[in-house]
């Protein structure tokens, strides 16, 4: 038996192997279906559209423990604290020119994803297109009083699957930057982490989110 927050069930959520092989050509028909649907309201005008993947991480006071190099036989030492106050970084980043737009947040839930999808919508790097936006299936993405700007158009990853969003690696790229740092407070981390994203450069999200299944998605339907 298990049980979760929504009740029991015979058996544990599961992923779907199936799905995530499939997804590549699911998600380019999902694509195309949405290019077409948003050029018939637009007949007058060709439409650029542009992909981004999008997911959300929390960024907390405790230490973020990694291995270290040291002499052989000596075991590395380091200052930790066990704190848990945390907060939420957004990001959007797109894979075809590796634009990106990170917000901090102090949590997550669907009042502060629409903040951020109305934030994105109005960017200068997304303003002008409309936005193809793939996110995972977090609560957060499916509020029933989510309203989504019209420039922007929400597509879902399959169930349990961190790994076909590219974002997860920008997570990674970031996180290794926190390994074995203290902060004495949420304002101290807030500052650090401005100076991480500022650090992140166009070229360093081209290489982090271009999987070569993404960019024949991205080329394929011309994508931005």
């Amino acid at each position: 038996m298990w049980c979760c927050a929504k009740g029991c069930q015979t058996e544990p959520y599961k992923k779907n192997d199936q799905a995530v092989e499939a997804y590549p050509d699911v998600v380019a028909e999902e694509i195309v279906a949405v290019k077409e649907t948003v050029q018939a309201k637009n007949p007058d005008k060709p439409v650029v559209f542009k992909l981004w993947f999008m997911d959300e991480s929390r960024f907390g006071l405790k230490t973020i423990l990694r291995r270290r190099i040291t002499a052989q036989g000596v075991k590395p030492v380091m200052r930790i604290q066990d704190a848990y106050e945390n907060l939420y970084v957004f990001g959007a980043f797109a894979p075809a020119d590796g634009s990106n737009v990170l917000w901090e947040m102090p949590f997550l839930n669907g009042q502060t994803f629409e903040q951020f999808l109305t934030a994105m919508s109005a960017d200068p790097q997304a303003a002008e297109a409309h936005n193809i936006m793939i996110v995972d299936n977090a609560g957060a993405h499916h509020g029933k009083k989510l309203t989504t700007p019209s420039n922007i158009s929400l597509l879902f990853l399959p169930a349990y699957s961190p790994e076909l969003n590219p974002a997860e690696r920008v997570w990674q790229y970031m996180k290794e930057r926190f390994a074995g740092k203290t902060f004495a407070d949420i304002d101290a981390l807030s500052a650090y982490i401005k100076q991480v994203v500022d650090g992140l450069s166009n070229d360093i999200i081209l290489s982090l989110t271009s999987p070569d299944w993404v960019m024949s998605i991205v080329h394929a339907q011309s994508l931005t």
